[in-house]
């Protein structure tokens, strides 16, 4: 017995510490690779003239990045109606589209792309 309490109570209590205490750490190492995979890469881009029901693509590299990752982008200038998405094609590359279903050609001139991959 210690300060009133039998030692196989203390046993039982250090034992439920230990335990809190590795659920504590597994959750920050968690967090900690959520938190930063977070990818960012821009490239310069002209798509040019895109006609109706195609699509103009530009592949970007973004060290980090990886398959099952979301993504995201975003263009420079005006996209005319245009359907803009991205996904991750590769290890360390995002492939960028441009999608034209508005019934006419679209020109989009030169301008900057801008591409995001994470985890969800």
């Amino acid at each position: 017995m210690v300060l009133g309490i039998n030692t196989p109570d203390l046993t039982q209590i250090f034992s439920v510490l230990q335990n809190i205490n590795t659920a504590i750490n597994n959750l920050q190492q968690t967090l900690a690779k959520v938190t930063t995979q977070y990818n960012t890469s821009s490239a310069a881009w002209t798509p040019g003239s895109i006609t109706s029901g195609s699509q103009a693509t530009k592949v970007v590299s973004c060290p980090g990045s990886a398959l099952g990752m979301w993504a995201q982008a975003a263009f420079s200038l005006d996209a005319k109606d245009l359907i803009l998405t991205a996904y991750v094609n590769a290890s360390g590359s995002v492939t960028v589209v441009l999608g034209n279903l508005t019934g006419s050609t679209v020109t989009i001139g030169a301008g900057t792309v801008t591409v995001w991959t994470g985890l969800v």
